[in-house]
């Protein structure tokens, strides 16, 4: 896999950011809890359903850190030595 850095241009595609939705997911947890602080941290770590939050994030970052380990698998390799 290779990765390429370059100075942002605004051509690169990003996954568009409801305003809506995030406010819809601010404003139920904090009608539930009353705490703004707390919503906002909710919706960074845990998302909503149209918008992926920290957890989901990390989880497809193992997941494919998983397949790129399985794919150069060095065990067989220090086992030969």
């Amino acid at each position: 896999m290779k990765f390429r850095y370059s100075r942002w241009d605004g051509t690169q595609k990003l996954d568009d950011l409801d305003a809506g939705d995030v406010l819809d997911a601010l404003s139920d947890d904090l009608m539930n809890y009353g705490d703004l602080n707390a919503a906002l941290q909710r919706l960074l770590r845990w998302g909503s359903p149209n918008m992926p939050g920290l957890e989901q994030l990390l989880k497809q970052l193992r997941e494919q850190r998983e397949r790129e380990l399985g794919r150069y698998n060095l065990d067989s390799t220090v086992e030969q030595l």
